[in-house]
């Protein structure tokens, strides 16, 4: 199970958080080169609740 550093559940709107980030809820990584993630047809959702980054670092944190 992958961890977010902003704990909210990805496809679920419903649920407000406490923590943002430019008034996004969650961290998204998405490939080098790839577009960002503006909606899933399959669940008629847009997807506009993210930062979206390609840095790994940006996204886990560092172990202790």
């Amino acid at each position: 199970m992958t961890t977010s550093i902003i704990s909210t559940p990805a496809l679920d709107n419903s649920i407000p958080s406490k923590k943002t980030i430019d008034g996004k809820r969650s961290i998204m990584l998405v490939p080098q080169g790839a577009p960002e993630l503006k909606s899933i047809e399959f669940w008629n959702s847009i997807v506009d609740y993210c930062i979206y980054t390609n840095n790994i670092i940006d996204f886990y944190p560092k172990s202790n």
